[in-house]
């Protein structure tokens, strides 16, 4: 990981040409920079040293940059919830090591990266259910953290096992981090083998779990922290969805919260796999007329970025309903009419280089 000379997305990527579809950044919020978009509409303007991005290609290609190293005493300050942060050191480090300081304070919930699939660590878990071992240098990684890390560093490499064994005494490493949270509930039971995540009706991942030879090792669900602007979990009622490699299962559960654990039976009779999609689609928003929301489904046959906004009868946008990445399966977004006029609206979405609108009408 170096400092890049310049700042700039344009100026970083360069080396990708053409090639480079988009990068996404995330700072208690989510900035984009297309290489295509207008000026004016690339919320992401500059690379920040020690933070992690999320970029897509069209084609294989090999990405270089110049900068300089990190400083000597360089940290950043994390957020409560998910903060995007890139591994600076220069050699690998075990996961639990890289984190042993987060984890000995009981402040960090989980870390996931990906590598053409995503990869977990949550600590207590058991061995097997950690498929993310180690930190590799220049990757990015997701951090969720139950409190704010101020002047977080990366320890040197093979010199976080003294960190680790500082923890306090009387304290298990197996329960490290474990501290009870009423914005988390737990799943366990039995999957086909692989990755599975859980997904909210809008496409937010809010638990990854791993099932081993048949059986799902228990894994958290997070909650939506009530105390920051930003929906960044589970939100309590809410339906949630399993999504393996194939798509959805037909299974779902609604996210209740209060550390419970619940038992799932993923891939039985009865609960096989949904198909995925065929074609991208926009479903007709329900109820219509509605009042004081409505649900607007649609459907994406592959991962693409979403652009689904809601747009009054002068053409103004009014709300932002989903804007990011989503893997291919169908969704919902709620549209909340309760600030808004009586009259027309319009719902659009932009996904896979196709528009499609709907209308809906708002009556109080």
């Amino acid at each position: 990981v170096l400092d890049p000379l310049s700042h700039a997305p344009a100026d970083v990527f360069a080396s990708l040409g053409g090639a480079l579809r988009y990068v996404v950044g995330f700072d208690a919020g989510y900035q984009t920079y297309r290489p295509e978009a207008p000026a004016g509409q690339n919320s992401l303007a500059a690379m920040r040293l020690g933070y992690g991005y999320w970029v897509r290609a069209s084609a294989p290609g090999v990405w270089t940059y110049q900068g300089a190293p990190p400083p000597p005493g360089f940290s950043l300050n994390l957020r409560a919830g998910w903060n995007l942060l890139a591994y600076w050191k220069d050699a690998p480090q075990p996961t639990a090591q890289a984190f042993a300081a987060l984890v000995g304070a009981g402040a960090l919930r989980s870390v996931l990266g990906f590598d053409g699939g995503y990869r977990s660590f949550t600590p207590g878990a058991p061995a097997p259910a950690n498929t993310l071992a180690q930190l590799e240098p220049g990757r990015g990684y997701w951090v969720n953290l139950s409190a704010a890390a101020p002047g977080f560093a990366f320890p040197e490499p093979g010199a976080a096992k003294e960190a680790l064994a500082a923890a306090p005494e009387g304290l298990e490493a197996s329960r490290l981090g474990a501290a009870p949270s009423p914005f988390a509930q737990f799943v366990a039971g039995e999957a086909p083998e692989g990755v599975v995540e859980i997904v909210t009706p809008g496409g937010l991942v809010v638990g990854v779990a791993v099932s081993i030879g048949g059986v799902l090792q228990t894994a958290a669900v997070y909650g939506d922290d009530p105390t920051t602007p930003a929906v960044d979990g589970a939100r309590a009622g809410e339906t949630l969805s399993f999504r393996g490699a194939t798509g959805l299962f037909a299974e779902t559960i609604v996210y209740e919260g209060g550390l419970k654990t619940t038992q799932v039976r993923l891939g039985a009779a009865g609960a096989s796999a949904q198909e995925l999609p065929r074609t991208y689609a926009l479903s007709a928003p329900y109820p219509n007329p509605f009042n004081p929301s409505a649900t607007a489904p649609f459907e994406l046959p592959e991962a693409a970025w979403v652009r689904l906004r809601l747009y009054d009868a002068l053409g103004r946008e009014v709300q932002r309903l989903v804007e990011g990445e989503r893997m291919a399966g169908r969704y919902t977004a709620v549209i909340d009419g309760s600030r808004l006029s009586s009259g027309l609206y319009v719902v659009r979405l932009e996904a896979g280089g196709r528009s499609f609108s709907r209308s809906v009408l708002l009556v109080k």
